[in-house]
């Protein structure tokens, strides 16, 4: 008779050992397979174009238009100067919309007019913020300004600046 309760014990605690590993096995088969499904997407875009100001140095307002193209990789631009003292200034947002993270390793001017020692765009000088090396993670934003500036000089004829700007990134 205790050897029938025994043997019940056994198989019942032996009943109950599989059943909690077959669930524990379920899960973690459940977990995997969502892990596995899950798209690893790399990608930093532009998104959003603030213009932050606008000062004219005579009567005339100097014009400016920015467009986002190509699946927010690069941005088409185009500023029209007047005279000395015009101003322009934007901020530029790039995000991660990828699921991995990411560096920027560089924003790419086309003509380079910030890089430029000739600049053929004189007496304009432009800027644009350095955010090279700046490591993204997946939904994170980074914003950077770029100026135009009609420098004071003799010269007052108006000028046209047309240009792209792209991004050079990294996955790390």
């Amino acid at each position: 008779m205790k050897k029938i309760n025994i043997k019940k014990w056994l198989i019942t605690i032996l009943i109950i050992t599989i059943i909690i590993l077959t669930i524990g096995f379920i899960a973690i088969t459940v977990k995997y397979t969502s892990n596995a499904k899950k798209e690893i997407k790399y990608n930093i875009e532009f998104t959003k174009i603030k213009k932050i100001s606008s000062s004219k140095g005579s009567s005339k307002e100097p014009l400016s238009k920015i467009e986002i193209t190509k699946n927010g990789k690069i941005l088409d631009m185009s500023f029209n100067l007047y005279s000395p003292k015009d101003e322009i200034v934007y901020e530029i947002t790039l995000k991660n919309t990828g699921t991995v993270s990411a560096e920027i390793t560089e924003l790419l001017m086309s003509p380079n007019y910030v890089a430029d020692n000739k600049s053929y765009i004189y007496p304009v000088k432009m800027s644009l913020t350095d955010i090279s090396g700046k490591v993204l993670e997946p939904g994170e934003d980074a914003v950077v300004k770029l100026k135009l500036l009609y420098e004071i000089t003799d010269k007052t004829e108006a000028k046209t600046i047309k240009g792209k700007l792209g991004i050079i990134t990294s996955n790390d």
